[in-house]
């Protein structure tokens, strides 16, 4: 089946640009299922505050997809520059949450203005890995390296929340934000 995912899985390139975008997915599910709230239980942050970084954060990534992303690719961003800043805006979250646990900022504080990097993170690393397989992989293979992508994706979910968890067990709430 040259169409399906035996046949994408045979070329060694989109192996390899799948294996490394898995990456950030971990990361990104590690952040949104279990290192942002085990972070604030641990710092005894209201639960409003998660609710208000959710609700900030859909709301900003909306608005990051539909305007501020269509206006980089047209002023010739490329998806490697945009996954550059996905993973830059990562790093500006879990820098934003780690100080959050060292008294430079309040916890509170540090969950809600991570919500701002987090909004370009969440719009960046959603969109951008399927574009990068749609013109990495040939046309007769797209289909199975899309469904590839798919099963690691829901993969990582099953994953990244328990490693997550273990970190945060063996180490302490701040080492999820170091891991991603």
């Amino acid at each position: 089946d040259e169409g399906g995912s035996i046949g994408a899985l045979a070329d060694k390139k989109l192996v390899r640009v799948l294996s490394i975008l898995v990456f950030p997915e971990i990361a990104l599910i590690m952040h949104t299922t279990t290192s942002l709230s085990s972070f604030a239980i641990a710092e005894g942050v209201d639960m409003s505050y998660l609710g208000m970084s959710s609700s900030i954060t859909a709301g900003l990534a909306a608005v990051c997809s539909a305007l501020i992303l269509p206006a980089l690719v047209l002023k010739g961003w490329s998806d490697a520059d945009l996954l550059r800043l996905g993973l830059l805006s990562f790093v500006l979250v879990s820098a934003t949450m780690y100080s959050g646990s060292t008294q430079f900022l309040s916890a509170g504080n540090a969950v809600l203005y991570s919500s701002f990097p987090m909004a370009v993170v969440a719009s960046v690393l959603r969109a951008i890995p399927p574009a990068i397989i749609s013109k990495v992989a040939g046309p007769t293979v797209q289909g199975g390296a899309m469904g590839f992508l798919d099963l690691m994706s829901s993969t990582c979910r099953v994953f990244a929340p328990l490693l997550c968890g273990l970190l945060v067990d063996m180490v302490g709430n701040t080492a999820p934000f170091v891991a991603q």
